[in-house]
């Protein structure tokens, strides 16, 4: 009889063994270096042995249980069961009960209520502007609140233009006053206000109306034009050195003085662009990148082999899209933390595709699939 010959443990997964045969022996077979759980047909004695390390045990041994009659006892609301005895085979044969008492739950009868008191139940209504307080003892009492007594629990705020101290503080409209007047003994500052498109004059820059520009008011040059019959280029940046300027001189003009960036070739610096899959698959082009997946795809097609994670946590089924565009195809799973073999059903459904079925879910990229031409 044909057979393949393992050096390993055959691990199912709790999957079932369909139409198996135990081995057939007319003997039992030598027990020197015989595993535990050995398990065997015997074609003779017609019935199944197992080993168990000293001794054959037959499984096809049938146990009889010996006859039992049940005890009938009737419980009520307070009688529950107290003791009971058993035999070898786990059948109750004896039994007592007892009445439940309240002791039993550790309760004192005579005591068994809650009386609760509340010192509010005297209070009356008050007059208008009386206000309800707990004084200091456990009591409660009605009384008119004070002003003294206000001021012994919060702390007052005062607004005082015209001081500076730790007690006291300022208006909105003085602290505002402050900030402005501090602003303006600012100097050298710089004021981001956009873009300039110098090719309409964008806002508007060589004739605003007073009061718009500031000094230290900056803008970048979005197109290229002139400025005051100067030429400026995109990157550029404006600065105004005074309010409300008119002439060139009340700029200053920072060239960006970075030359244009060109298309990137072998020879070249410069920008360059991905390669679409068709452009890479070409292998022609000489100044475009290649991405991660795009170079994927090319050496699928060039050296002919696939590989790729699977397994989400619930899925029993996995569709792999290889685009190796044949159905002839070699293809092995190994667990990825592991590296070990795992067999599972495999199905080729066309020739850039197969199908992997397992009855467990994998775990979220448990498996790795390498397909080869």
């Amino acid at each position: 009889m044909a057979q393949k010959n393992y050096i390993v443990d055959i691990n199912l997964n709790k999957n079932q063994l369909l139409n198996a045969v135990l081995q057939n022996l007319s003997v039992p077979p030598s027990t020197t270096g015989l595993p535990v759980g050995f398990t065997y047909y015997h074609t003779v004695d017609q019935t199944v042995y197992t080993w168990v390390g000293d001794q054959w045990i037959d499984l096809g041994f049938t146990y009889v249980a010996p006859v039992y009659t049940p005890i009938n006892v009737t419980f009520t609301g307070t009688t529950v069961l107290s003791t009971f005895t058993t035999d070898d085979q786990g059948n109750v044969t004896s039994l007592t009960t007892r009445d439940l008492t309240l002791s039993n739950f550790g309760i004192n009868a005579t005591a068994n209520e809650i009386n609760a008191s509340s010192d509010l139940s005297s209070v009356v209504s008050p007059a208008a502007g009386w206000v309800y307080r707990f004084t200091n003892t456990s009591n409660a009492a009605w009384g008119q609140l004070k002003t003294s007594e206000l001021n012994n629990d919060l702390n007052w705020v005062h607004i005082n233009d015209s001081a500076t101290n730790l007690t006291e503080t300022w208006s909105s409209s003085k602290i505002q006053d402050v900030i402005d007047e501090l602003a303006s003994t600012f100097t050298g500052g710089l004021v981001f206000e956009g873009e300039y498109n110098a090719s309409t004059n964008t806002p508007n820059l060589t004739s605003p109306s007073p009061g718009v520009i500031k000094k230290g008011y900056t803008w970048v040059v979005s197109v290229d034009g002139t400025f005051f019959g100067e030429d400026v280029a995109m990157g550029d940046t404006l600065i105004s050195k005074v309010d409300d300027p008119s002439t060139i001189d009340d700029w200053v003009r920072v060239n960006k003085n970075i030359p244009s960036i060109v298309n990137a070739s072998q020879t070249v610096f410069g920008i360059t662009r991905y390669a679409t899959s068709s452009e890479a698959l070409a292998l022609t082009a000489t100044d475009l990148a290649i991405s991660p997946a795009t170079l994927q795809v090319v050496l699928n097609n060039v050296v002919g082999g696939y590989t790729a994670l699977f397994g989400d946590g619930s899925s029993t089924t996995f569709e792999i899209v290889h685009n190796l565009n044949t159905k002839f195809v070699e293809v092995q799973v190994y667990e990825e933390s592991s590296g070990n073999k795992w067999e599972m059903g495999i199905t080729i459904s066309t020739s850039d595709r197969i199908i992997i079925n397992t009855n467990i879910p994998p775990t979220t990229n448990q498996y790795r699939v390498i397909i080869k031409k």
